[in-house]
């Protein structure tokens, strides 16, 4: 729990210290927000963070279940609520119906989707799988994958509703999930893309990847 409020405390100061410049982009009424990265972006796949500047850098593509507010507490993100069981080890989240992957050729006539609880299980269950090798492991390591979950630790009730089960109770899990590894990400274009999906984001977060 320490270490995550740490994560998020530096991420928020060095944020709050980055360099902005607005101003008109020439021939529109478009307002322009210009971000300047020294140390430089590795990658903007959720599942391989590794740096502040990447951490910045895909937490304006991409948002998860839940967020962090400037007093450090939980709120709805792409999860409208939750419900935690009496014995900790229960999450059920309710997902918004009105969020969408952005714009992209991978999706039907090149439009953004509806993000549904297939795309939460698909994400999570990416950060899990050994060949991912993901930074974000440990997030998910005290989850049960027994049959209560169907071998997955979470599992789908319907469309906009899901449910993780822990092995034990762990009130930091919830924090956790405010981290970008967790974000939400379509399964057609990391299927297009695959490992090179860091170079072809597509997300549901503030600013949409054009180049």
């Amino acid at each position: 729990m320490k270490k995550v409020l740490q994560i998020f405390l530096i991420s928020l100061f060095l944020t709050s210290c980055k360099g902005t410049e607005k101003d008109k982009e020439p021939g529109t009424d478009k307002t322009v927000f210009r971000y300047n990265e020294s140390a430089g972006i590795s990658t903007l796949d959720p599942a391989f963070v590794r740096g502040f500047e990447d951490f910045i850098a895909v937490s304006q593509v991409f948002s998860g279940l839940v967020s962090l507010n400037s007093k450090l507490e939980v709120v709805p993100s792409i999860a409208d609520r939750w419900e935690i069981s009496e014995n900790g080890k229960e999450y059920t989240f309710y997902l918004r119906n009105d969020v969408y992957f952005h714009d992209n050729e991978n999706f039907q006539g090149g439009k953004g989707r509806l993000v549904t609880a297939d795309d939460v299980i698909y994400s999570f269950l990416r950060i899990i799988d050994p060949s991912t090798a993901s930074s974000g492991k440990y997030v998910f390591q005290n989850i049960d994958r027994s049959e209560l979950s169907k071998f997955r630790g979470m599992v789908k009730v319907d469309d906009f509703t899901i449910k993780i089960f822990l092995k034990e109770p762990q009130p930091s899990f919830i924090f956790q999930l405010s981290l970008p590894f967790c974000s939400i990400v379509p399964s057609e274009v990391i299927e297009k893309y695959g490992l090179d999906f860091g170079q072809h984001p597509v997300g549901t977060g503030p600013f949409m990847f054009k180049s």
